[in-house]
């Protein structure tokens, strides 16, 4: 091999070697970028996973605030209720005393007053739905009348429905019928007692 073929052969060599040169720096840029890429998709990763968490914590303390809310909301609404029904104590304690006042200027016996107090009690107790209650009212006001049984009942009823009135309701006796109570009540009126046997 002379000389000159072994030049053009060491030139190749250098060619080959520098194209070789290049596409390894090539190769390196690529991995270089592939090498950022990969980096950064780590970087967003890490960024999401932490949002995430941050999320559910958010979500965690709005969780816990919608709970202390709704529990003040119940704790409100009880007080509410409480206040209402204490309003509505004193209320009626007011009407009763009002009427009591109404029929202190009456001029009627005093057994007939204690009557009417009794009659509106039973009405109050009614409007409570405390039937027990009204039975034990209306029981107490047959000691103070001398009305007969039938127009006492009579009597109720009208009273009743004069007090529904003041209240800008409609008394409805038919729903009397539900209780037992009641219904007992209107038997044992309405028995008749047995005359003495005559010897």
């Amino acid at each position: 091999m002379n000389i000159e073929n072994m030049k053009q052969e060491l030139e190749q060599s250098h060619a080959q070697l520098y194209q070789l040169l290049i596409e390894l720096e090539q190769s390196h840029a690529q991995l270089e970028e592939v090498q950022k890429e990969f980096e950064e998709s780590e970087l967003l990763r890490k960024q999401v996973q932490r949002e995430f968490e941050e999320s559910k914590l958010l979500r965690k303390q709005m969780q816990i605030e919608m709970e202390q809310m709704k529990s003040h909301f119940e704790h409100t609404q009880s007080e509410l209720e409480q206040t209402k029904l204490a309003l509505e104590k004193m209320q009626g304690e007011l009407d009763r005393y009002k009427y009591r006042e109404a029929i202190a200027s009456e001029t009627i016996s005093e057994g007939e007053k204690k009557y009417k107090q009794l009659v509106w009690d039973a009405w109050r107790a009614y409007q409570n739905e405390d039937i027990s209650q009204m039975i034990d009212c209306l029981q107490k006001s047959l000691k103070h009348t001398s009305l007969s049984r039938t127009k006492i009942v009579s009597n109720w009823v009208k009273s009743w429905s004069e007090f529904s009135q003041m209240k800008g309701e409609k008394f409805e006796i038919h729903r009397l019928n539900r209780y037992q109570e009641w219904k007992k009540l209107l038997r044992r009126m309405t028995v008749v007692k047995p005359s003495s046997a005559t010897t």
